[in-house]
């Protein structure tokens, strides 16, 4: 891990943007957690510089890192437990089931629910109708997810193939008996 930091930092010399910072951080999380040191810091760097760069999900991912490392902590214990779980909450509203079964794995939680929730759709087709039933048009899509507006609109009438619907507030309706299922509503 140290190796891939110092080519990064070769690479990147002299460079300092809000995603080279973000990165960077994010590089010196990771090695810290390898080499069994305190990764807070680092991970919660990274969250402020991907937010910056409105990339809330990943920055999402990063705060809950940051949280995970709280754990060991007793006296930070409960605070953190609610925090990762408020961000695992916010990151499987998204559709970003990646993160989540990441976030269950280190703490020990099954994650057999996120991935059964997709209904066989691909993660990107599961963020795309999570971001939909939100009412997210094209362009904003093509935003949230760095896509072209044309590649957004392949999407969109994939997700709407695959969930067998004709409508984005079809899309909603589907989404919405996705949640109450899980949450026992």
């Amino acid at each position: 891990m140290r190796l891939l930091a110092s080519e990064f930092e070769r690479y990147f010399a002299g460079r300092d943007t809000p995603a080279i910072r973000a990165v960077r951080a994010e590089l010196a999380g990771i090695a810290e957690l390898c080499e069994g040191r305190d990764p807070r810091e680092h991970f919660a760097a990274a969250a402020t510089s991907y937010a910056a760069l409105g990339a809330s999900v990943r920055a999402g991912y990063r705060r809950a890192c940051a949280a995970l490392a709280r754990l060991a902590d007793a006296d930070e214990r409960q605070a953190a437990r609610r925090e990762i779980d408020s961000i695992r909450a916010d990151l499987f509203e998204r559709g970003a089931l990646r993160y989540v079964a990441s976030i269950d794995a280190a703490m020990d939680r099954p994650a057999a629910a996120a991935t059964a929730w997709a209904g066989g759709l691909t993660q990107r087709e599961l963020r795309a109708a999570m971001l939909i039933s939100r009412g997210f048009t094209d362009r904003r899509l093509a935003r949230e997810l760095g896509l072209s507006t044309s590649a957004v609109g392949a999407l969109v009438r994939k997700v709407l193939a695959k969930l067998g619907v004709a409508s984005r507030s079809q899309v909603a309706s589907w989404i919405v008996e996705r949640q109450a299922s899980v949450s026992g509503g």
